[in-house]
């Protein structure tokens, strides 16, 4: 029997009967459709990896008892399947992982990357102006020849830095402003030449839009790695890093292929070895929204048990509220762990009054 055939079981038992006997089985998921199919929905318009998402039925027995499911609930079927093999546990991700994914992706996709990047410096498009504003802010205001007078006329301040940055050295689009000759600058600032000239380099790549040095796109794509790491919702959890840096690659690859950007997402956490993550421990790092659920980017590694038509029964308690009481139970003792992860964990699982 192949795994995409309709198996539809009509029941008279409710969901909760009808699941009871998988209820203290780690290989086997539950998810909620409209459709009675277990598959991917490539059309997903979700800002997630494109695959099939389903709660690990062993850790979530009391909401799906109490019919207090945070997600899809509601919805019309309920699909049975089975994991034929373990898949890696987000709690399990470990930061040498990390470091090794990395890796892998520097090496694949540095090309890319330069080649993204420049095309961007050509187009004028995506923000990469900012960059080059950086980094001649970096190289001018960390210049010792700047003169007192200078430093205190412009206040310190990362906006009156720019601004005069941009008015300096950054005129493209303004046809009637002249920028500023190089003993004008000297001048009035008192920057050396040495730095002037570094700046009008990267200024002329910016104008020019060619294609950057290895030797940037490598600083360039260390510096966006470490800006995604910190980024992270977590960023002291190495596979919430692991998804905001490959969410971001897969953005990059999307915008320049012109693909959607949650397939690519899921082709590149594929193309590492990934065929899905749970999150049994209730993090959130797949989504915060459904702290405990799993996601599989391949249907290869299921097996279909049954399809449940879903009987709505009211729930028992508002589920979002009924949810969020559980974490934060599970979590009431190991409060450090909950700290570590989410500071503001007493508020978000705070009841309503």
């Amino acid at each position: 029997m192949k795994l995409s055939q309709i198996i539809l079981i009509e029941k008279t038992l409710d969901i909760v009967s009808s699941l009871n006997k998988y209820r203290t089985r780690d290989d086997v998921y539950i998810s909620y459709s409209d459709i009675p199919k277990l598959g991917i929905n490539p059309q997903s318009d979700f800002k997630t990896p494109i695959g099939i998402y389903a709660y690990p039925l062993k850790e979530m027995w009391e909401s799906v008892e109490n019919n207090a499911v945070p997600y899809a609930g509601k919805r019309e079927y309920v699909i049975v399947f089975q994991s034929v093999h373990p898949i890696l546990d987000v709690d399990q991700y470990t930061k040498s992982m990390l470091d090794n994914d990395v890796d892998i992706i520097k090496k694949k996709y540095l090309g890319d990357y330069i080649k993204w990047y420049s095309r961007f410096n050509a187009d004028h498009t995506w923000g990469n102006q900012n960059r080059y504003e950086g980094e001649v802010l970096d190289l001018f205001f960390n210049d010792d020849n700047l003169t007192d007078h200078f430093k205190r006329s412009i206040d310190g301040s990362w906006h009156s830095q720019k601004k005069w940055i941009d008015t300096i050295f950054f005129s493209e689009g303004h046809p009637s402003w002249k920028p500023l000759s190089d003993d004008d600058i000297n001048e009035f600032t008192g920057a050396s030449q040495e730095t002037i000239n570094k700046i009008r380099a990267v200024v002329k790549e910016w104008d020019e839009g060619k294609l950057i040095s290895e030797e940037k796109g490598i600083a360039y794509f260390n510096n966006d790695i470490a800006n995604w790491s910190e980024d992270a919702t977590y960023s002291t959890a190495a596979a919430s890093v692991f998804f905001n840096i490959t969410r971001n690659i897969a953005s990059l690859m999307a915008s320049h292929y012109n693909r959607k950007s949650q397939i690519v997402w899921t082709a590149l956490l594929r193309s590492l070895g990934y065929e899905g993550f749970t999150d049994k421990t209730n993090i959130g790092i797949i989504h915060p929204n459904e702290p405990t659920q799993a996601v599989f980017f391949s249907i290869k590694p299921l097996r279909l048990i049954e399809i449940l038509k879903n009987k709505k029964e009211p729930p028992k308690s508002e589920p979002t509220e009924f949810y969020h009481n559980k974490a934060k139970q599970a979590y009431a003792s190991d409060v450090d762990l909950l700290n570590y992860l989410d500071p503001d964990w007493k508020t978000k699982y705070k009841k309503k009054s």
